[in-house]
Parts: C-alpha cells; structure tokens; sequence
C-alpha cells in the first residue's frame, strides 16, 4: 500500500484471476531486397480484463486493479522497415484499432460501458556516419483511448543516441538522451460514485547519458578443456606408435 499521499492511496490485489483471452489473426507480409511491410488483422477478446479502478470513500481515493468488464479490440497493424541507403534504415509501425468495454458493476456503481477508436505510431532510425560512428533515433506517440472508468490522454517521447568507437573498437563512447522533450506523462479522466477526476503523472523526466566502455585482454573465445584434451592425448598416443 502506497500512503504517500494520504488523500490518494494506491494498493495492490493479491485476489486478481486469471484474464483468458481469444485472439484472431490474419497476417500479410511482402519482402523485398531493400523493403519489408506487413499487415496484420486482429480481433481479440478479454474476458474479466484487469482493469486500474478508482473509488471514493470517506474523502479519500482508492486506486487498484481489478478484474472488472470484458474488453475486445479488432484492428489493423502496419510494420515497414527499409534501407534507404546503405547509411540509414527506417522502421515504423502504425497500429489503429476500436475497443469495447461491456458494463460492469463495481462497489455498487454501475458502469454503463465504453467504446472508442485509438491508435499508435512507433519510429526508429538508424544512422551509419561511417564505421566507427553510429546514431540512433526513436519515438512513439499513444493516442487517447478508453480505460474502465474513462479515458487515457494522449503521450509521446522521443530518444536520440550516438556511438563512437576507438582503436579497433576497444573504446567506445556513447551518448543517449531519454524523452527529450520532456513529454512522456501518463495523464486520464476518471468518473464514479460521488467524483470526477483528471490525474497527470510523470515517472521519469528528461535525461541525458554518457557511457565509456573500454575493452581490454583477450576477448576471443577460449577453446573447449575436452576438444584440447582430445588433442593432447591424441599427441600422445602419436608418439607411442612411433
């Protein structure tokens, strides 16, 4: 139980069941030397899907999870990924998808139920300056979509990185940035018995990395104790015969 804020308490539940799923699946991929693209449609169904629930009691808010309602998604998934040249390659992945939530009861408060449309972008770059110096660059945007009592809003981040490598790439520097723009929030509006809430939290800010790895001694893989055994006593017997 976290009492951090003693107007906003956060615990676990160790009474949670299992959540079955079914899952359909049609998948379409096309390759070539230089571009690969995939399609994929989906409909899944959850049954008594763990869902974050919130309520309100004696002027205090409660948050947990709980298996709550049955949750089914269809949509359609698209993956590219292609070499652009022999110095960049670009991978993407768009995902959009319609979700429904059945109504559900929770401590005597009914749930209507809810239903809408949402999707998600996810880009990665790679980029080689030459042979020994790397960049990378990555991000994805959620758009808002429903949860049991509301809706999520929407978040994204970005991530950059670069590598060099020195003296036969026994050195090598790298320098990372995490959520450069200082935008990845988790953030919803939530209802129930008795409170209407907007929530907006940050578990990790922007950062910046500087990682200096230094290789050192002989990193070849040694050769196994048998096999240079086998060798010795093969010596061995060599010598006997003559």
């Amino acid at each position: 139980t976290d009492i951090t804020d003693s107007t906003n308490i956060q615990f676990g539940n160790p009474d949670l069941d299992p959540v079955f799923s079914h899952s359909f699946e049609l998948n379409l991929i096309r390759t070539t030397d230089d571009l690969s693209l995939s399609a994929s449609m989906y409909h899944r169904i959850a049954e008594n899907d763990i869902q974050s629930i919130s309520y309100l009691d004696n002027g205090v808010m409660f948050q947990t999870s709980s298996n709550v309602t049955r949750n089914s998604s269809s949509g359609l998934e698209l993956v590219g990924k292609s070499k652009l040249t022999n110095l960049a390659e670009l991978t993407g992945t768009i995902d959009g998808f319609y979700s429904e939530m059945d109504p559900f009861t929770y401590r005597g408060y009914y749930y209507k139920g809810n239903s809408g449309f949402s999707w998600n972008a996810r880009l990665n770059g790679t980029l080689i300056f030459s042979k020994s110096l790397t960049g990378e660059l990555s991000g994805f945007y959620n758009a808002p979509a429903i949860i049991a009592q509301g809706k999520s809003k929407s978040n994204y981040t970005l991530d950059a990185g670069l590598r060099k490598s020195f003296f036969d790439k026994q050195l090598q520097i790298a320098l990372n940035g995490r959520n450069l723009l200082n935008s990845f929030k988790f953030a919803s509006t939530t209802w129930g018995s008795g409170f209407y809430q907007t929530s907006s939290s940050q578990f990790f800010s922007r950062s910046i990395q500087l990682n200096v790895t230094w290789n050192f001694g002989n990193m070849k893989p040694k050769k196994d104790i048998k096999e240079e055994n086998n060798n010795s006593n093969s010596g061995n017997n060599m010598d006997s015969e003559y």
